[in-house]
């Protein structure tokens, strides 16, 4: 994980030639589940808290491994992004937005889901701006192609 994330988008924009491509993936702050443990609604609570409570889960003798795993896994998270946040950092480094959560990725990703299954028949016949808005809001993850700004 990136503990650091401007630092890491400084190096970037002093990195890449302009013109060149960032290709960032990361969980979506916005999805039910915390994405590295499955735990439901744990990273919407005050990080210092969701830390705790995932400590206990590691430390608790009664409760099963695979739980007492998510609660260890819950805590290495560093920062969570939205589509839009990661769009802002984005362009305050110097990078123009290329494709953010292509919609044909967000369809396939409700395979994954019995409710993304039974959602699958209505999303496909809204326009293709309201797919786009559904993938940017709904994805599990955040995917952005970022290009260095030419100066």
């Amino acid at each position: 994980p990136v503990s650091d994330y401007e630092m890491y988008l400084r190096a970037q924009a002093t990195l890449l030639k302009p013109g060149g491509l960032l290709f960032i993936a990361c969980p979506n702050r916005i999805w039910p589940t915390e994405a590295h443990s499955g735990l439901p609604l744990i990273h919407f609570l005050p990080r210092s808290l969701s830390r705790t409570l995932g400590k206990t889960f590691e430390y608790a003798a009664f409760l099963p491994g695979t739980l007492r795993d998510r609660g260890r896994t819950s805590t290495l998270y560093q920062s969570d992004f939205t589509c839009f946040r990661l769009k802002q950092l984005l362009l305050k480094y110097g990078f123009e937005i290329r494709g953010m959560n292509d919609s044909r990725y967000f369809i396939s990703d409700l395979e994954i889901y019995k409710t993304g299954r039974m959602l699958r028949p209505f999303i496909e016949v809204l326009p293709a701006h309201w797919q786009r808005l559904a993938s940017i809001l709904f994805s599990r993850d955040v995917r952005i192609v970022g290009q260095k700004t030419f100066l």
